[in-house]
């Protein structure tokens, strides 16, 4: 960071500063780098002090899941409010997605690696993203928008589901070269339309 950071006046720590201070470690330097000590170094204030707000590092970690899944959620909302088409909700739902990883890709890495225990300690029920999309698919084949091949809904919206964060995850983690493509979740919506749209028409001809 440039410039030299500002200490915290005395009495000012508080709940918000750390988990500022803790989501701006992960962001600048990866989830690997976050620690107690890092947190109270960047703050200038003692190593336990962080321990009169949190009882570990998962607690914060816990809360930095949660507001990472709430921003994600609020910019999908709002692009799938913009559509009319459930289909292009469903679009504009995986672009947004892709864009928040992107965006914020040392943050997704957080996320993903802690999908585990803490995740759903602290996120137990369904993640609102996934209810979003979900309502979103849901539109989609009640308009006859996406075929289910005798499949139940919920088999096909996991499988839909798992490529757009299989892609996702695939893109940022760097496992597979993207080949110059630009942007394969445009390329993977586009090919998910075409099947969809030649099988309603398979499905028209019987």
């Amino acid at each position: 960071m440039a410039g030299k950071r500002k200490s915290l006046a005395r009495g000012s720590l508080s709940r918000e500063a750390i988990l500022s201070a803790a989501q701006a470690i992960v962001r600048e330097s990866g989830a690997e780098r976050l620690s107690m000590r890092a947190i109270a170094e960047r703050l200038e204030c003692s190593v336990a002090s962080p321990y009169l707000y949190f009882s570990n590092q998962e607690e914060i970690i816990g809360e930095l899941l949660r507001a990472a899944e709430r921003e994600m959620a609020n910019m999908m909302e709002a692009a799938s409010a913009a559509q009319s088409d459930p289909l292009e909700r469903l679009a504009a739902i995986a672009r947004t997605y892709w864009e928040f990883a992107r965006g914020n890709s040392r943050l997704h890495a957080l996320m993903i690696e802690n999908r585990g225990r803490t995740y759903k300690m602290y996120m137990p029920t369904m993640p609102r993203s996934y209810r979003i999309y979900l309502r979103a698919f849901r539109d989609a084949v009640r308009a006859h928008q996406i075929p289910l091949y005798r499949m139940p809904a919920v088999s096909v919206a996991r499988i839909l589901w798992n490529w757009i964060y299989g892609t996702i995850v695939v893109e940022n983690t760097s496992l597979v070269d993207s080949v110059g493509e630009d942007d394969p979740v445009r390329s993977g919506l586009f090919f998910f339309g075409a099947l969809f749209r030649d099988r309603r028409k398979h499905e028209g001809a019987e």
